[in-house]
C-alpha cells in the first residue's frame, strides 16, 4: 500500500481512475504533486486514506451534504490524528475567490499528502486548479492540461468565479 502512495506522489499528474488500479482508493480521480482529488469516500475508504499516510483531508462539500453521510468524517479523522478542513462551496453557496483563498491558506499551512474531495471530485478539481492559478503555480491556459476533473475539461464559468486571474485571461463571451 505504501508503494502505491509513493507511486502516486512521483507522478506529476495521474489520469482519472489510474490510482484505483494500484490501490484500494477507488474514489481518487486525479493526482497532482502531493494532492489527490477525490470523490466522497465511504468510511472504509477514508480509513484506507488514513492507513496510507494522508495527513490532511479537505472537503469542499456543504454542511448539508456532510450531515447526510452515514458516518462523521471529521470525527473519524480527528480520532486518527489526521488534519481536516471543510471549505464548503457549490450548490446554494456558489463559488467565489474567497473559497480559493481559503484552500490556499490551508494548503500553505500544511506539508504532506493531502486528499481534497467533494461528491464526485468536480468542485475539488476546480478549486484546486483555481488555487494553482491564483498562487502562480500554473498559467490559466494550463489548467485543463492537468486533467484534474472527473468530467474532463474544467467549466470556464466556475473557473471565472473561483479565480480572478482566470477570469481576466478568459472573460465571459
Amino acid at each position: 500500500m505504501k508503494l502505491a502512495w509513493l507511486t502516486g506522489l512521483a507522478l506529476l499528474v495521474t489520469p482519472a481512475g489510474a490510482l484505483a488500479q494500484d490501490s484500494d482508493m477507488t474514489s481518487i480521480v486525479s493526482t497532482h504533486n502531493n494532492i489527490r482529488i477525490a470523490a466522497q469516500p465511504d468510511a472504509e475508504e477514508l480509513q484506507t486514506w488514513i492507513d496510507e499516510g494522508t495527513t490532511l483531508v479537505i472537503s469542499v462539500r456543504t454542511q448539508r451534504e456532510m450531515s447526510e453521510l452515514p458516518f462523521d468524517q471529521g470525527a473519524m479523522l480527528q480520532e486518527a490524528g489526521i488534519a481536516y478542513a471543510n471549505i464548503p462551496m457549490g450548490y446554494e453557496l456558489g463559488y467565489s475567490p474567497e473559497g480559493t483563498s481559503a484552500l490556499s491558506a490551508v494548503l500553505g499551512a500544511h506539508d504532506g499528502p493531502v486528499v481534497l474531495h467533494c461528491t464526485i471530485g468536480y468542485r475539488a478539481a476546480h478549486v484546486y486548479a483555481a488555487h494553482l492559478i491564483e498562487t502562480g503555480a500554473i498559467a490559466p491556459a494550463e489548467a485543463n492540461r492537468l486533467n484534474l476533473s472527473p468530467r474532463g475539461d474544467l467549466n470556464a464559468e466556475v473557473m471565472r468565479e473561483l479565480s480572478p486571474v482566470y477570469a481576466a485571461a478568459f472573460p465571459a463571451e
